[in-house]
């Protein structure tokens, strides 16, 4: 695949979900005060996962297309009297939402099976603000769209253990209680995980690899169509 072909496909893409995941999360806040209050407590807690999502994948689609147009990923616009990296801060932006996104999950968790605050709980809520630590030091290079592999590989080791953490948990409770619906959330996080890994440590080599993030996307707005399905189908009455 040449590099044009891939930007092109990426570009394409990068608008197809951002529009579509907008639209649905708009849709989901225009029926959120509808929603039954047994939904509720699911509903408003699965629309804050997708919006805190999609505006840091705002941030960083958004960011690369506006630099792919500018010429290039390398593309440091002026500001207040020096630089900003576009592609660089959209993958800050990202990587901080996408970690919002799994304790939304976390705490979606909890609330489908009735959990108390458990270690697990306090674990994984642990791994994010361990997560956020790791992404402050200058030697995560955010000036740049390519992350240095060890700094890359170091800060995802957490937001790993607190994605397949959540979703182990989900699917053990999920094949108690015979919740397909969960289930299947578990599943998808898996693919997502399975698609990403991959690419954090070969993407500087092999930029190609990045073309995983696609399928990895597809599973996010899998889970965000199938939650919507669920939680904001329409009602006869409140």
């Amino acid at each position: 695949m040449s590099e044009t072909v891939r930007m092109w496909t990426e570009i394409v893409f990068d608008l197809f979900y951002l529009s579509t995941i907008w639209t649905l999360v708009g849709i989901m806040s225009y029926k959120l005060p509808r929603i039954p209050r047994n939904r509720l407590r699911f509903a408003g807690v699965f629309l804050a996962a997708f919006f805190f999502l999609v505006l840091g994948d705002t941030g960083l689609l958004g960011s690369r297309i506006i630099a792919y147009a500018a010429g290039g990923l390398d593309y440091s616009p002026a500001f207040l009297g020096g630089s900003i990296h576009l592609a660089g801060l959209g993958n800050l932006s990202t990587s901080i939402t996408v970690t919002i996104f799994y304790l939304c999950f976390l705490e979606l968790w909890r609330r489908r099976y009735d959990h108390p605050f458990t270690v697990w709980y306090y674990v994984l809520a642990a791994a994010a603000v361990v997560r956020f630590v790791v992404m402050m030091p200058p030697q995560n290079q955010w000036q740049f769209h390519i992350a240095p592999v060890g700094w890359g590989i170091f800060r995802n080791i957490f937001l790993t253990i607190q994605g397949l953490g959540v979703a182990f948990l989900i699917l053990r409770d999920a094949r108690r209680a015979q919740d397909r619906l969960f289930a299947t959330f578990s599943a998808l996080i898996f693919v997502s995980f399975l698609c990403m890994l991959p690419v954090v440590p070969f993407y500087p080599r092999f930029p190609l690899i990045g073309m995983m993030m696609i399928p990895k996307t597809v599973a996010y707005m899998a889970i965000a169509f199938i939650g919507y399905k669920h939680f904001f189908r329409d009602y006869k009455s409140g």
